[in-house]
């Protein structure tokens, strides 16, 4: 037979006998722990509450519970009330009726209670005691007779009917005084029992589940208990007298123990490697556990990254920390304010969503305080509130979970309930007359559910007060809560700087209410008159408020004067009227100072206040000009210059996507308008070890690209000192008689610029400047001396650029896939250190799987074709614990990661002998393979990683303008991009841009992201810019040139994923 749990709380704060004190914590007491006790998912129990009920009552109900039991049951009872000794020294319990003087009749006796207790057949028994003197309870219990104990079907087995006998916890000791807050409890106080408080927390929150396996114990709950009590009153100590055989469990634990899953013993070693790169590479690994669905190994990983960014050294335990900082918990609302409630109405619901990774998903929620209401559902809660007693309300939610604890405030005001007014008295003096009810066909006697207005009681808002006619009434006080009146229908709204009335503004009781309420049924007139409607003033007439904002300079004297201007700023985001604020207050500070040591300072401070003020009156118009009603799609028509100082040339070149300056007038001199357009400038970032074939790879790449070539109209260019250095390589290594070139010497950084040039019919632009860069090699291998910042050089370059190049040496991977050791070693000591290094990139990333004409015979298929070679390759590579990590973080993060072979000299032109040298054929010849591809998928990868992070509403409004971007002029095209900058999805693509692309992310960057999802085909785009160039300045077309190269970067990217859909990494 399956035992019950049953609890009996008995709690007495009211006595009739006038030496015992009224106590105020039992009645708080008793109701949180029923509420504990009997939740199915902590306690289970049966619970039933005594309140303030005579001796004999309660004895009944104790004998009831101890006596109608059986050998499984387990019996919990709990006093909360005054502990009184007699002379003789017994502990009697006081009850409502008890006489100090008479306690054999009038209390319950600790007697009586070991009685019925050691007459029970239960063999477990729990008895909590929070009252003065408990203590002396635990002489004389006895441990009956041992025997089985079946179990119910909601606790596991062994575990609640495991624990055999009788356990008495108090709150203190035979000799102590129990406390309720920090008082005595014979002492009146607002503040709970300590001793139930945290029986209750202990229960509530699992915090007393010390070994969190999911259940509390007997023993646990008063070490917590303890614990608590002792923290909070010094003078009390709990004790317990325990006479049981086995552990006896009270209650499930809230508390999700997760056990950490041991991290495994290569990432280990990774983590203790001297080589910090490779620490970097198993942060980035514990990172992908640490976000992660597995919670056990998430909370493994979260472990070992919280011991890196606690003794590991700046470089390595920075990324450990914002490892950590992804897995906080993240509510979806940091606070709660609930508006004031009525007291006694029904209470608001705030919904709370756990978001983050699921280690942060995983928090149990907590209410600190007892009038706030928890419903937990899966990875969210519920906050409700209680509303019975009023007053302002301040508490908090805890949020408990493996990364972590996070506290919500709750706050709210519960106002009075607006009570009817009862039936007045017989007065003593002289009373106001009220007003006269509305007479009905017949009048029932005056109830207090008729609510007669009162010169003290006006109607709330959400409730009108019953129909009366309109009489005057006597002076009432201005009513505490706002009086809301129905706007008339056809009320146009007036301007923002029209004066109106506030809802808190006392109103005049002297008129009846005029107000009509069209559209409404007609209202019974109020008490008091209602505000009349403000009637709208004119659109293009500033009210009175700007005259005195035009005015703030001189009737201030002078001391305000900037305020204006600055007001302007801020409301118009102009740089005009910034640099006017920044004049007018810095001409304010120095003649203000002036002021203290020259009285002749004085005129010129009013001349400075007179001049505001007719700038003032000069911005006013538009400053306080009233705002458009909003269109669900307002048309791009072209902008009127409006009424502002036209901005300098300089002002217009350093404008970041905001509002585009008038237009002046342009010169007919192509060289003059083509130097005012601005060439977006992207960062490329190469890495690689030594002899991974970086400077062979760059210098066929240049030399492929330098020219244009047949369906390609764009070109690379580069200085002179460039241009021979890269030819000087290429020679090097397209003569098969010279040895292959050096690579890039320690502590050296070459950084090539190459402008991208388009040229079609004749006409050639520079579209956009990239900048190259190629660090050495050795750089990733070996320790930096003392103060070298070459590092942090480099990290910084990689955190600021939009693209990087990793280059994986061909001839090595080869040598891992065959698991030759130089290999391993190469992955182990090379691989790992830069793919640490990349950790830190928010770009698309390309690995360039370089001298991909050597990569066979490593086990494929004599029939396998490129793309087969290239995904055996790339599963192979991705079974690396570094390099998979980096793809899986990326992939979280919309951006791409590629795997893309090239071939520096193509197929015929090298192979290796039979001890691993690569050698050049004497009869070789030049046939690079993919070289281009790396680079110039940068941008498409760069801007779908843009799209990608927008949401879909944004990303809708921008294929709508994209689309409607074709065919036009280039004035419309200019002018479409100008008008769309300023509306919600242009902001959002804006501020995307600038994270993404940062710094060049200008308006041609914008129009670029604009051509680019607008899908056009490069001969599409290059029809257009040739109507554009019919009778216009060559500057005016560079955008459809612009938009042309990049939609062939984006046919070559397409074309390498149709043929070799394996380069994908991220995002499959």
């Amino acid at each position: 037979m399956d035992g019950r749990r049953k609890a009996l709380i008995v709690a007495n704060d009211e006595y009739d006998h006038e030496g015992l004190r009224h106590l105020l914590s039992p009645a708080a007491d008793a109701e949180a722990l029923a509420e504990v006790l009997g939740d199915r998912q902590i306690g289970a129990f049966e619970v039933e509450t005594v309140r303030n009920q005579p001796a004999h009552v309660i004895q009944t109900h104790i004998e009831d519970l101890l006596a109608d039991s059986r050998a499984d049951d387990v019996l919990l009872l709990h006093f909360s009330c005054h502990g009184l000794k007699s002379e003789s020294g017994e502990l009697f319990f006081a009850a409502k009726n008890t006489r100090p003087n008479r306690l054999s009749s009038t209390a319950i006796s600790a007697d009586f209670v070991q009685r019925c207790m050691r007459a029970s057949r239960s063999r477990s028994i729990v008895l909590l005691l929070d009252c003065c003197y408990g203590g002396a309870f635990g002489k004389g219990v006895t441990v009956r007779s041992t025997g089985d104990v079946n179990v119910a079907d909601s606790f596991p087995e062994n575990r609640v009917g495991g624990g055999r006998g009788r356990a008495v916890i108090t709150a203190s000791s035979s000799i102590e005084y129990a406390f309720e807050g920090d008082r005595l409890a014979d002492d009146q106080t607002q503040r709970p029992s300590v001793f139930t408080t945290a029986l209750v927390e202990g229960l509530a929150t699992g915090d007393a589940d010390r070994d969190e396996d999911g259940w509390v114990s007997l023993n646990e709950l008063y070490d917590y208990v303890f614990d608590r009590v002792r923290a909070q009153t010094p003078h009390q100590t709990p004790s317990r007298d325990v006479e049981m055989q086995g552990e006896l469990y009270l209650a499930r634990s809230r508390r999700k123990r997760i056990k950490p899953m041991p991290i495994p013993a290569d990432l280990q070693a990774a983590m203790t490697d001297p080589n910090m790169f490779s620490r970097l590479g198993a942060v980035s690994e514990l990172r992908v556990r640490l976000l992660s669905d597995n919670l056990p190994s998430a909370v493994g990983a979260y472990e070992a990254l919280v011991e890196i960014a606690r003794t590991d050294i700046q470089y390595v335990a920075d990324p450990a920390k914002a490892a950590l900082a992804e897995a906080v918990l993240h509510p979806s609302h940091a606070e709660v304010r609930f508006p004031p409630v009525e007291q006694g109405s029904e209470s608001p619901a705030q919904l709370i969503n756990l978001l983050g990774p699921p280690i942060a998903r995983a928090a149990i929620p907590h209410a600190d305080d007892s009038w706030i209401r928890l419903q937990e559902a899966a990875e969210s809660f519920t906050v409700t509130i209680e509303t019975t007693t009023p007053g302002p309300r301040a508490g908090t939610v805890t949020l408990k979970g493996p990364s972590g604890e996070l506290t919500i405030p709750v706050t709210t005001t519960i106002t009075p309930a607006a009570t009817p007014a009862p039936p007045p008295p017989e007065p003593a003096a002289p009373q106001p007359a009220p007003p006269e009810p509305v007479r009905r066909p017949a009048p029932p006697e005056p109830t207090p559910e008729v609510k007669v207005p009162t010169p003290t009681a006006t109607p709330t808002p959400t409730t009108p007060p019953p129909a009366a006619t309109p009489a005057a009434a006597p002076q009432p006080t201005p009513p505490p809560t706002p009086i809301t009146t129905p706007e008339p229908a056809a009320t146009t709204a007036p301007p923002q700087h029209s004066p109106q009335p506030t809802p808190t503004q006392p109103i005049k009781p002297t008129q009846p209410a005029k107000t009509t309420q069209p559209a409404m049924t007609t209202q019974p007139a109020k008490p008091v008159e209602a505000a009349k409607p403000v009637q709208p003033a004119k659109p293009a007439q500033p009210g009175a408020g700007s005259v005195l904002w035009a005015l703030i300079p001189v009737l201030t004297l002078g001391l305000l004067t900037p305020a204006p201007f600055i007001h302007a700023a801020s409301k118009l985001k102009e740089s005009a009227l910034w640099t006017a604020a920044v004049i007018y207050s810095l001409a304010w500070l120095v003649l203000l100072i002036g002021l203290g040591s020259d009285a002749q300072v004085m005129p010129i401070f009013i001349l400075l206040a007179v001049i505001a003020t007719i700038h003032a009156f000069v911005l006013r118009p538009r400053v306080f000009a009233p705002a458009q009603p909003a269109s669900p799609r307002p048309p791009l028509p072209r902008p009127t210059a409006p009424p502002r100082q036209p901005a300098k040339p300089a002002e217009r070149a350093t404008r970041l996507l905001g509002t585009p300056a008038p237009r002046e007038r342009r010169t007919a001199e192509s060289a003059a308008t083509a130097a005012e357009v601005a060439v977006p400038h992207f960062r490329v970032v190469a890495l690689g070890v030594a002899g991974s074939g970086k400077t062979v790879y760059l210098s066929s790449m240049f030399h492929t690209v330098n020219v244009p070539m047949p369906g390609r109209s764009y070109f690379l260019e580069t200085n002179a000192a460039h241009r021979v250095y890269l030819s000087k390589v290429f020679d090097e290594v397209s003569d098969t008689s010279e040895p292959w070139p050096r690579g890039t010497r320690t502590g050296e950084t070459r950084e090539l610029d190459f402008d991208c040039v388009s040229f079609d019919a004749g006409v050639r632009h520079t579209v956009f400047k990239i900048s190259y860069l190629d660090y050495a090699g050795e750089l990733l291998e070996s320790e930096q001396e003392a103060g070298s910042t070459a590092l942090s050089d480099l990290e910084g370059r990689i955190r600021n650029s939009h693209g990087l190049l990793g280059m994986l040496d061909g001839y090595r991977v080869l040598q891992y896939l065959r698991n030759e050791p130089a290999g391993r070693r190469y992955f182990r000591s090379q691989i790992q250190p830069m793919t640490g290094i990349m950790a830190g990139a928010s770009c698309p990333i390309h690995f360039v799987l370089t001298k991909w004409d050597l990569v066979r015979g490593f086990g494929e298929p004599e029939d396998a074709d490129e793309n087969t070679r290239l995904d055996l390759v790339r599963d192979a590579l991705l079974e690396t614990a570094h390099l998979r990590a980096l793809v899986e973080t990326h992939t979280w993060g919309s951006r791409v990661i590629r795997l893309i072979p090239v071939s520096a000299v193509g197929p015929h032109f090298a192979q290796m002998d039979h001890e691993g040298h690569v050698l050049k054929l004497p009869d070789g010849e030049m046939n690079p393979t993919n070289v281009e591809v790396p680079l110039t998928a940068i941008l498409p990868d760069l801007f779908r990683q843009v799209e990608l992070s927008l949401d879909a509403p944004t990303r809708t409004r921008l294929a709508e303008e994209a689309r409607s971007r074709r065919g036009l002029s280039d004035e419309q095209s200019r002018t479409s991009l100008g008008n769309f900058v300023n509306l919600p999805a242009g902001l959002a693509l804006r501020q995307k841009l600038q994270d993404v692309v940062g710094g060049s992310s200008g308006k041609d960057v914008m129009g670029m992201f604009l051509d680019w999802m607008a899908g056009a085909t490069a001969e599409d785009i290059r029809a257009t810019g040739r109507a554009r160039q019919q009778g216009r300045l060559q500057a005016q077309s560079i955008e459809a040139a612009r938009g042309r190269v990049l939609t062939e970067f984006g046919e070559e990217l397409g074309r390498l994923e149709k043929r070799l859909p394996a380069s994908r990494l991220s995002g499959r």
